[in-house]
């Protein structure tokens, strides 16, 4: 993936269904047997070959029941999962609103069926960034299933966890928190401890601690979940593996006594005594290399990562894809150091490895291509920064087409880039074109839409036009304000603000200053850098207003909140 910064988020559930029971006439099971061949394939992971079978479901569905049989709408909403799994939100939506309106006709408004249908038609606007209707339709659902099932079913636990998983995305970690809770009492009273999908509650709750950056509550979630799905779906499951990679990335306790090591770094350690030379002590290094440096020990990882490196190279050769991503690791840790020189021949390197064993134009080459990027515009080095951005997005544009959602994040990294360097004319259409590409592909209302808007506010406001950035923020605002306590509304505030400020109008940009501060320390904790800016800027708002007393007020808030 091109890097993008976002908000970590909780498993979701979309619900995959097999066939309804068997009507009482004698009738074509065709539909059937293909149906059951879709889910197989979903639990596999074929999500292409499993499209290409739930249409043939569907139309054989349609043939022998008729085109609103219940069977009907259940393979229009298997069909759309899978294009929804394969992100082509566009067609999944029609297939989802024809399962519902079916549902509820023959049905009735308050069967389990409907209160399915409307949970995936919510699941797919949320990933839309249309929350407002998403969390009516989630609630909806949640009063279906209560009502039919009852309280404690777990079709009730996966509600909550999607509406949880809704105002986690919208900042609003307060109201995620107890749903969170509640999903995961209901899945293990009605499951037991140690089924799969109490893992994936443990692990949505894991995720929303880690994402506030609690890594003490986080921790044990997280292993309880590794431990009940290493031994319900094995070690090589997609989701064991992804709590795994997410349990690596948490930060580990500074502490060098072994004893007091986090069960996977004992892990390592033990690997490493044992001179094994299999596959999975390279995966342990790299987790003990992230470890230490998330405590900053530096020299400890340098030595973990190159001994990983020699064990690969031993066993799988210098060309292993696997080479390129620890390589990657490892140039992340220069660049931590501040050691740009090495960092950039590690970052050639990986070049190196991809281009042979991907080839030129595969998508992971532009992705190295834009972090190389990223690192020249550091070093200062302008014109080898944008000969790798162009390189990243032709490799882009012709492996994904020209109007993907990854072209739109090169094109806001370009005109970055020319922003950066005083030439707007440059970025005006590349921020132009981004935006044009990700309302296309998410909709006007989309929150990534109002990042742009913001991005593109901020270039006409250098260029001094004040009345087209006026619009374009209050625009952006617009969307985000649908998303009540979302963090990216509280920065587009202080941006909005800032705009007036420096037009003179500091009437208007006083209560927007306080709304920011308001929502952000609703938010986060005292001690969190946006809410510094937005004390500091207040200061110097009530400076220019002439009210030295207020300015000082939030200036001796700032300093209490450094201390912290």
């Amino acid at each position: 993936m091109l890097m993008n910064n976002t908000l970590g988020r909780l498993l979701l559930v979309v619900i995959l269904v097999f066939s309804p029971t068997a009507c009482s006439f004698v009738v074509d099971n065709e539909w059937k047997t293909l149906n059951k061949e879709v889910v197989l394939l979903y639990q596999e992971g074929e999500y292409e070959k499993a499209a290409e079978v739930a249409k043939r479901a569907l139309k054989a569905a349609e043939e022998t029941q008729g085109k609103n049989h219940p069977a009907v709408a259940t393979m229009l909403n298997n069909l759309a999962l899978l294009y929804q799994t394969r992100g082509d939100t566009e067609s999944a939506l029609p297939l989802y609103q024809r399962a519902l309106k079916i549902r509820k006709a023959t049905l009735g408004e308050n069967h389990p069926d409907v209160a399915q249908s409307l949970n995936n038609l919510a699941e797919l606007h949320r990933l839309r960034g249309d929350y407002e209707l998403a969390l009516s339709l989630f609630n909806r659902s949640l009063e279906v299933w209560e009502s039919a099932l009852g309280k404690n079913h777990p079709n009730v636990a996966i509600t909550l966890n999607n509406l949880a998983a809704l105002y986690q995305a919208q900042g609003n970690y307060k109201l995620a928190l107890p749903l969170c809770k509640k999903s995961l009492k209901i899945t293990e009273g009605a499951l037991g401890k140690n089924h799969p999908d109490v893992a994936n509650s443990l692990h949505n709750l894991a995720k929303l601690y880690d994402v506030q950056g609690d890594t003490e509550a986080a921790l044990p979630l997280y292993q309880r979940a590794l431990k009940i799905r290493e031994a319900t779906l094995g070690k090589e499951h997609p989701d064991t593996k992804m709590t795994l990679n997410d349990l690596k990335k948490l930060p580990r306790p500074r502490d060098n006594n072994e004893e007091k090591l986090p069960p996977l770094s004992k892990r390592a350690l033990k690997i490493e005594k044992e001179k094994s030379v299999h596959s999975a002590s390279v995966a342990a290094l790299n987790n003990l290399a992230l470890s230490s440096k998330a405590q900053g020990k530096y020299e400890l990882a340098l030595s973990l990562y190159r001994r990983a490196l020699n064990i690969l190279k031993e066993t799988r050769g210098e060309n292993h894809p696997d080479m390129a991503a620890l390589l990657n690791n490892l140039a992340l840790l220069y660049q931590a150091q501040g050691d740009y020189k090495e960092a950039l021949l590690l970052y050639q390197r990986i070049l190196q490895v991809e281009e042979k064993t991907l080839g030129k134009d595969h998508p992971s080459v532009a992705t190295t291509l834009n972090n190389l990027a990223l690192l020249y515009q550091t070093q200062g080095d302008t014109e080898a920064a944008l000969l790798a951005y162009h390189g990243s997005l032709k490799i882009v544009e012709g492996a994904l087409g020209k109007e993907h959602p990854d072209v739109a994040a090169l094109l806001n990294n370009l005109a970055r880039f020319y922003e950066i360097q005083g030439d707007t004319e440059s970025a005006l259409p590349l921020y132009q074109r981004a935006l044009q590409i990700r309302e296309g592909a998410l909709g006007k209302k989309h929150p990534d839409v109002a990042a742009l808007l913001n991005n593109l506010a901020g270039l006409y406001e250098t260029q001094s036009d004040n009345v087209s950035a006026l619009s374009l923020y209050e625009r952006a605002l617009r969307i985000f304000e649908k998303t009540p306590g979302n963090p990216q509304e509280a920065a587009l505030l202080n941006n909005l603000a800032g705009l007036y400020y420096r037009q003179g109008d500091y009437e208007s940009a006083l209560p927007l200053y306080e709304k920011a501060l308001k929502i952000l320390q609703e938010i986060f904790d005292d001690r969190h850098p946006h809410i510094a800016i937005t004390l500091e800027n207040m200061a110097y708002l009530y400076d220019v207003m002439g009210d030295a007393p207020k300015a000082a007020e939030f200036r001796q808030k700032r300093k209490r909140q450094s201390k912290i």
